[in-house]
């Protein structure tokens, strides 16, 4: 299992959980930009998301 942090497009902070399966076929690629895909939980007016896929996208002058 893996956690993440991270922020939306309008700079709000937000977590991520990745369980076991979605990690070993989805795994973190490094440091970059991400697409996240899942299901979004807002608890104590804090949202967070159940990864179920995710993809680093490509950018320029960054490794």
């Amino acid at each position: 299992m893996a956690f993440g942090t991270g922020l939306d497009v309008d700079g709000y902070f937000f977590d991520t959980t990745h369980f076991p399966r979605v990690i070993k076929e989805f795994p973190f690629r490094g440091k970059g930009i991400y697409t996240i895909k899942g299901r979004v939980d807002e608890e104590f007016g804090f949202c967070s998301i159940t990864v179920s896929a995710m993809e680093k996208l490509p950018t320029q002058g960054m490794e």
